[in-house]
């Protein structure tokens, strides 16, 4: 029976455990950075909405409160981005549960095309939803 020399199977099989440990150790201080950077964006983004909310309670004009509206959207989004992206290293863990959720559609394009509407009037455009080839009562300029 003729001996084969497996010295540098071994060695590949060595560097190849080591580099697989330090993916997992990348991977768990990626996690660990992102847990750590959606706790410090939320506690500020969680006090934008609290005051908002308050002073969404107070009497206000019709386009202060709608202008809070959006604040107080665009502040939802900006946190649903964030949990978002726990979302993807929960995905990556194999941790990740799905709910569903219901939500206007028609609602929702209306927040956004007036978040956009806004930033677009700075820059001197306009923006609308098109719907069978025409602007819908949802545009803004």
């Amino acid at each position: 029976m003729p001996l084969e020399d497996i010295t540098q199977r071994k060695q590949f099989e060595q560097q190849l455990e080591g580099a697989k440990r330090a993916a997992e150790a990348a991977s768990a201080a990626k996690s660990t950075f992102l847990a750590n950077m959606s706790h410090e964006i939320r506690t500020p983004l969680n006090g934008i909405l609290g005051m908002t909310e308050l002073v969404l309670d107070t009497q206000l004009t019709e386009p202060q409160r709608e202008n809070l509206g959006l604040v107080r959207f665009s502040a939802d989004s900006l946190l649903a981005i964030i949990n978002d992206i726990l979302d993807f290293s929960k995905i990556e863990a194999g941790k990740l549960d799905i709910e569903l959720i219901p939500f206007q559609l028609r609602d929702s394009l209306q927040q956004i095309l007036k978040t956009c509407a806004i930033r677009g009037a700075t820059e001197g455009t306009s923006v609308c939803i098109q719907r069978a080839c025409r602007c819908s009562r949802f545009s803004h300029r």
